[in-house]
Parts: C-alpha cells; sequence; structure tokens
C-alpha cells in the first residue's frame, strides 16, 4: 500500500475578480494534477504555470533574494515529513509574477523508494469536489440547471429511502452543501450498511462504474432527512453523475468543456484530468 500524501494548500487567486468561475478554473489550471501541498500567492500577470520550474530538494529559487522564506518553508516540509504527517509533496511560490520558491520532497511511492518528482502526477481525491461544484454553478449560471431542481430529474432511480421507508426529494442544492444525508464507508464501522453493500468511496474499488455506485448507494438508508444536517459525504459523486448526464457527456469532458470555457484563450488540457495509470510518474 503507498502511502498517504497530505491534501493542505493556501491559495489566494487575485485575477479575474469579475468573473469568480474564470477565476477558479485559472487557479486549478496553475495548480493542475501535480501538486499536493501547495502555497501560492497569485497576482495579475503572475508566472506562466507551465513555463519550466527550477524544482529542487532544497527549495531554492533565486534563494539569495528570499532565503527567509526558503527557511521557514523548509523547515515545515522537513518537519511534516519527519513526523509521516505526509510521505511527500510539491510545492510553488509565486509572489508579483516571479517564481520564488520550488521544491520536491518525499516519495511518490514510499514502499519502492521512488522520489518525488516536479513532474510527479498526484490523484486529487476530495480536491476534485470543490472542481465538480464550480462546474455544476457554471450550469446553474447558463440556466441548465437550477439548485432546487430535484436529481431525479436526471437520476430517476437515484431515490434512496429514510429509515422509515419514506423517499425524500434530494436537491441539487442539498448534494452541494453535503445535506443529502449521504454518507461515506471510511465514517462507519466495518459492519456498516456501506460495506455490507460495498459503495466504493471512490479509490479503492477502480473499475466500478459510477451507475452501480450510485445503484449501491441508493439502497442504503439516509441518515437523515435532506436539508437537516451537514454531513461530509459521497454527495459530490453523485453530483458529478448528474452534471455529466446534463451535458450528454463524461465528466472529464464536462470538466475541460466548462473550464476551457472559462478560461477562454488560457491552455485547459490540464481540466481534462488524463493520466495514464502504468505510469511512473503516477504516485
Amino acid at each position: 500500500m503507498r502511502g498517504r500524501f497530505g491534501e493542505h494548500g493556501l491559495i489566494r487567486p487575485g485575477a479575474a475578480k469579475a468573473d469568480p468561475i474564470r477565476g477558479f478554473f485559472l487557479v486549478f489550471r496553475s495548480l493542475g494534477n501535480s501538486a499536493t501541498s501547495v502555497a501560492i500567492t497569485m497576482k495579475p500577470g503572475s508566472a506562466d504555470p507551465h513555463a519550466d520550474v527550477p524544482f529542487s530538494s532544497s527549495g531554492a529559487v533565486n534563494r539569495s533574494n528570499d532565503a527567509p522564506l526558503a527557511d521557514r518553508l523548509n523547515l515545515v516540509i522537513d518537519r511534516a515529513l519527519a513526523r509521516n504527517r505526509i510521505v511527500g509533496t510539491t510545492i510553488l511560490v509565486a509572489r508579483d509574477g516571479g517564481i520564488v520558491f520550488a521544491r520536491a520532497a518525499g516519495y511518490a511511492d514510499r514502499e519502492n523508494g521512488q522520489p518525488v518528482h516536479a513532474d510527479t502526477i498526484f490523484r486529487l481525491a476530495s480536491m476534485t469536489k470543490p472542481i465538480v461544484s464550480a462546474a455544476t454553478l457554471a450550469l446553474v449560471e447558463q440556466g441548465k440547471i437550477h439548485l432546487d431542481d430535484p436529481v431525479t430529474r436526471w437520476l430517476p432511480d437515484f431515490r434512496p429511502a429514510l429509515s422509515n421507508g419514506h423517499r425524500p426529494t434530494i436537491t441539487v442544492r442539498h448534494l452541494l452543501t453535503h445535506t443529502a444525508g449521504l454518507n461515506y464507508g471510511f465514517k462507519e464501522s466495518p459492519d456498516g450498511p456501506y460495506h455490507r453493500v460495498q459503495v466504493s468511496d471512490g479509490l479503492e474499488q477502480p473499475g466500478l462504474a459510477i451507475d452501480e455506485n450510485l445503484r449501491r448507494l441508493a439502497s442504503v438508508p439516509l441518515l437523515y432527512p435532506p436539508g437537516k444536517i451537514w454531513h461530509y459525504s459521497l454527495a459530490i459523486d453523485v453530483l458529478g453523475e448528474l452534471v455529466a448526464r446534463v451535458g450528454h457527456a463524461s465528466l472529464p469532458k464536462m470538466i475541460a468543456t466548462i473550464g476551457y470555457r472559462a478560461v477562454r484563450n488560457e491552455r485547459h488540457d490540464i481540466l481534462s484530468f488524463r493520466y495514464d495509470a502504468t505510469s511512473h510518474r503516477l504516485c
């Protein structure tokens, strides 16, 4: 089993103030899928994230000009690695259009001793939630869906019931806000209902079709009536399939299309989230 990576980030987008959706996708275009722990200060005219970056094991980039910053960040990184809070990371910091810190540290595959490099590909995991949520809100802006639309408009078979057998209405808003009454398998006991019907949390059953996972998910009673309680859950997985159904396309294609429209002439290859599962770059 490969080591678990941290998912910490500090993002301060300063551009595209008039269009939050565009600003969001610009930030994720900058982050891409090659960083899991990132500290970025973005300002208008900031550095091109596709330019060659002199990553180093020490984090030294123009070190003579910003030694105090590098010292502080390296201390945080080294401590996190030493305490096994993360296994590996890539970090890049840009200030006023110039890259002032870049470091790749730790392991992409701890058991096989494979180090992290600047081009290591990290699985985004739950960081895809804000991407899918932003795509959903873009569809709302386009008038293709509404926040209070019932999910069954696009997913007619997704009708989970409460413990008393009643099947309440779950809306797009409920999915977006984690108030749909759903759960995660990792949040329940090993003999819990999600485990009994083998609901996938998203990473541990590669190849499982989304239709089958939604079928399993809908067979489990809801934790509470929709709209009553916030509970972190698989709601965004359901929302991702809803976005795909709205666009009559796969979710990656929908994300790429919506993201490209948001950034217009910006490069959008990052938004397609394509990677080869056998690649040596994948951690």
